[in-house]
């Protein structure tokens, strides 16, 4: 990651801690660097991936309740919210394995988006129907 998509990565990270509060999680997850091909075959045996975007951000719990059993019971399943940001410069390029990860989410419909900005993470929260400290 060079120094200036880690500046947008960054106010990115920022504008989602105050925008989502503190119940929800904002995670970086480190996979750029150089790193030998012991230390990259050791981290990808602790379940590192490549293409895994740069921040997942994880919601509170939320409750459910689900169709009734045949004995009236009513059970509640307890869901998060889990989304994937992709941090890039107004330049920078998806990898062939960052965009094999985004395939898959679109496949699966999991939230995933490219942010090169504020206004775009903002984008992405809307779309993904999460609400904000700036929309309540």
């Amino acid at each position: 990651m060079n120094r200036a998509e880690q500046q947008v990565h960054i106010a990115i990270v920022d504008f989602l801690r105050y925008a989502l509060g503190q119940t929800w999680l904002v995670v970086h997850v480190p996979n750029e660097g150089l790193r030998s091909r012991i230390a990259g075959g050791k981290l990808r045996e602790m379940g590192m991936l490549a293409g895994f975007p740069d921040i997942m951000v994880v919601g509170p719990p939320m409750r459910y309740a689900a169709r009734a059993e045949a004995d009236g019971a009513i059970p509640v399943l307890v869901c998060h919210f889990v989304g994937f940001l992709e941090v890039k410069t107004d330049k920078g390029k998806l990898t062939p394995a960052q965009e094999a990860f985004r395939d898959e989410c679109r496949r699966s419909r999991r939230p995933w988006a490219l942010c090169r900005s504020i206004d775009d993470a903002r984008e992405a929260l809307r779309e993904w129907g999460v609400k904000t400290k700036e929309e309540k």
